[in-house]
Parts: structure tokens; C-alpha cells; sequence
């Protein structure tokens, strides 16, 4: 990759773009069940990465051997997964094409192994399910708060 500057270049826009496509959509999108996935997989990044800390290649190449940059599942694709499965404005077909550029780019640029990226995969459909299903999980263990918010709007 590197003996293609201008390749190695956009995949490099693609990888670090991530912070702004994620603003970007959680801007349009308004979506509650977006921001309640972004955020448990934000936490279970910190938590994977101090069980699975993992270097990508580039990374392993230029020396470094213990690092906590990267973990195991890819937490950058997963995020970008996720933008993708909640898209419901004219976002959507962009954002699940970078959902499908961002894997490659991560790969080329050494950010990551393929064994990362696979494992993101069922990480990110278990956020979303669990995100998902958020409120009525919130009820069933908190029946005395739903209660008194049916209470309070019949008021």
C-alpha cells in the first residue's frame, strides 16, 4: 500500500472520516437506538481493550508490540456497521457504503487483521439487538418508573 500514495491516501480519508460521518449521521438520523448502540459500544470497546488488546499490523511493523490502540472486535467498523443498520433518512445507501469501504481501508493501512473485523460482525448485531429492545428491557426491570410515566401523561 504504501508504494500507492494516492490509494493509501483516500483509504486513510476513509479510516480517520469516521468521527465525521458518525457526527454527520447522528445529526440527520436523530435516531435514539443510534445513540444508545454508539455508546455500549463505546463502553465495551474500553472493556475489550483490556482484555483483548491487539496491534494491527502497521502498527506491529513500526515496533510496537504492546499497545492499547486497537482490541478485538474492531470497534471503528462496528461503529460503522451500526450507522449503517440505523439509517432511515437518504443516508442510508452512503452510510452502507462505507460500512463496506471502511473494512478494506482498515485493512490496507494496517489498522486492523481480518480476525478483528470478522469478530465486530456479531458484536455489532448484538448491540443493535440489544439497543434496540432497549426500553422494553428498561420496563420490564423498572416497572415502577414506566408506571409512573403512564401515570403522569394521563394526567
Amino acid at each position: 500500500m504504501e508504494s500507492h500514495a494516492k490509494l493509501w491516501d483516500f483509504m486513510e480519508v476513509v479510516y480517520y472520516a469516521l468521527p465525521i460521518v458518525m457526527a454527520v449521521a447522528w445529526v440527520v438520523e436523530q435516531n435514539f437506538t443510534l445513540r444508545r448502540a454508539v455508546a455500549v459500544v463505546g463502553v465495551g470497546g474500553w472493556i475489550f481493550s483490556a482484555i483483548f488488546p491487539a496491534v494491527g499490523p502497521h502498527w506491529y511493523l513500526d515496533g510496537y508490540t504492546v499497545t492499547m490502540r486497537h482490541c478485538i472486535p474492531a470497534v471503528e467498523w462496528t461503529w460503522a456497521l451500526l450507522l449503517a443498520l440505523n439509517a432511515r433518512s437518504l443516508l442510508r445507501v452512503p452510510l452502507w457504503i462505507y460500512a463496506g469501504v471502511f473494512p478494506v481501508a482498515s485493512i490496507l493501512i494496517g489498522e486492523h487483521y481480518l480476525v478483528d473485523l470478522i469478530v465486530a460482525v456479531p458484536y455489532a448485531l448484538a448491540v443493535q439487538w440489544l439497543t434496540s429492545r432497549w426500553p422494553d428491557l428498561v420496563a420490564r426491570f423498572r416497572p415502577a418508573v414506566v408506571a409512573a410515566k403512564t401515570a403522569s401523561e394521563q394526567v
